[in-house]
């Protein structure tokens, strides 16, 4: 068991450690593994059964979460210096350069991340501040992210959607455009992404999740992970979607309306032996989607070799990332360069 833990923890750390990793050309996913819509109602009115877990934890114990999650802010008149704001701090809120009238994205990341200086964070506000004038808000989770143990990171993951759900709840009261909400979630950011959606008083627009991590959470417990009920539309990036003994990371199967699955979704170009390269990708290939003057053109399709060969080029196309069509559902397939820009067109 001792070997076993360690060898998960080695997997999910984001060190430049070289392992082997096997790479599949067909991913094992087929088109009704996805939820139909019409079944969302039914499991969703499920969930809110079981939604009183969440909400009836300890109340210190979400105190402590709570104490322990930060929300700064960026908006285009502080693009550098961030703002700290407080659920339920109005006058907090209103000193701030927040605008309610204005798009507002939300960005939660991932395991030995923060949401304050790391490079790829700053790097995905600088590109939506830069598109548009908008609030950019990072949930920073430094101190339960950094924990040393994957599993005690993810342990946290569903009373930090709640806070999270709390904090999105309270901007709501001071009047924010729900209709321009975006939520984009990294790894285990993908998960409380979801669990604030489903914790939120309305309906969110959409959430999207970038390589949603996969050990410690299955298919089964959609209360547990993101899902197609948490948002109006989800779309999800695969990039190092298999099991963890093959290298896999994130899950290996569609969870939102529409999924991606770039050079198939294993392994990315460029990435064949550094363990969280292709984990990363994800959020890599999303941020360059915001104003990348080249789409990620993604064709509908049931598999990755069906793509590959031709099989389904007069299938209906959209743009993987930022500007995806919110009608289309299914499983979408594309390749990349190896390295940026990634947007082959």
């Amino acid at each position: 068991m001792k070997l076993l833990i360690v060898f998960v923890a080695a997997c999910l750390s984001h060190l430049t450690t070289p392992v082997q990793v096997k790479r599949r050309s067909v991913l094992p996913v087929k088109d009704e593994e996805r939820l139909p819509r019409w079944q969302e109602p039914v499991l969703s009115f499920i969930k809110k059964l079981y939604r009183g877990r969440g909400r009836s934890m300890a109340s210190t114990s979400l105190n402590k979460i709570d104490a322990l999650c930060k929300f700064n802010l960026w908006t285009r008149k502080n693009p550098f210096v961030r703002e700290t704001l407080l659920t339920g701090d109005v006058a907090l809120l209103s000193k701030s350069n927040f605008n309610a009238s204005n798009p507002t994205k939300v960005f939660i990341h991932g395991w030995n991340m923060n949401g304050h200086n790391h490079t790829t964070l700053i790097n995905l506000k600088n590109e939506f501040l830069d598109k548009e004038d908008c609030n950019f808000i990072a949930v920073d989770w430094e101190t339960l992210a950094n924990t040393g143990s994957y599993f005690s990171s993810a342990a946290s993951i569903q009373p930090i959607g709640v806070v999270t759900g709390d904090f999105l709840n309270f901007l709501i009261t001071q009047g924010l455009n729900v209709s321009q909400l975006h939520i984009i979630g990294f790894s285990l950011g993908a998960h409380i992404a979801g669990k604030a959606g489903d914790h939120a008083s309305e309906h969110l627009p959409r959430i999207t999740g970038l390589d949603p991590a996969y050990p410690g959470f299955s298919m089964d417990n959609t209360n547990a992970r993101l899902d197609v009920t948490d948002a109006l539309f989800v779309d999800v990036i695969h990039t190092n979607s298999a099991n963890l003994l093959d290298g896999g990371l994130s899950f290996p199967t569609s969870i939102g309306h529409v999924d991606f699955w770039p050079n198939g979704g294993i392994v990315q170009p460029g990435c064949s032996e550094t363990v969280g390269c292709s984990h990363s990708r994800a959020l890599l290939y999303f941020i360059e989607s915001i104003n990348g003057k080249t789409p990620f053109t993604s064709t509908k399709c049931g598999s990755y070799a069906d793509w590959e060969t031709g099989f389904c080029n007069n299938n209906t196309q959209t743009a993987m990332g930022l500007s995806v069509s919110t009608l289309e559902t299914g499983n979408y397939y594309l390749d990349t360069n190896r390295e940026a820009p990634f947007a082959l067109g």
